[in-house]
């Protein structure tokens, strides 16, 4: 993986010059969105033409949301940030609440019949 420096210098030479500045906020904590994330990848590799370009890892994204949320305690902005060991039954209760917010929600899931995770678009 190339260093955050380098991809920045990538992207002020394709012309990117305001997803260069905006790389370090979201490297050091800032939210990046999906469609944040699809845009950053495209310019990183607009030299390659668009039907031979490798996809963006969005699935990657979605798990290290999770796993940011799962394992990463404190705050960047206070300097306290640790990492918290794995622990069975707290990756179990996380995803519990997670299944109950969804099927609660007000288009609880059904098999087959919604988009995986459409807010991430």
């Amino acid at each position: 993986m190339p260093p955050a420096a380098a991809m920045a210098r990538w992207l002020d030479i394709a012309g990117q010059d305001k997803l260069a500045s905006n790389l370090p906020k979201w490297r050091s904590g800032r939210t990046i969105t999906a469609e944040r994330f699809q845009h950053l990848w495209d310019a990183c590799f607009s030299f390659i033409k668009e039907p031979v370009r490798p996809p963006a890892p969005i699935p990657m994204l979605c798990a290290a949301t999770v796993f940011t949320e799962l394992f990463i305690n404190g705050s960047l902005a206070e300097r306290n940030m640790s990492f918290i060991a794995p622990d069975h039954e707290i990756y179990l209760a996380w995803w519990e609440r997670q299944r109950l917010a969804l099927s609660a929600g007000a288009m609880p899931p059904t098999s087959g019949a919604m988009q995986w995770m459409p807010g991430l678009g």
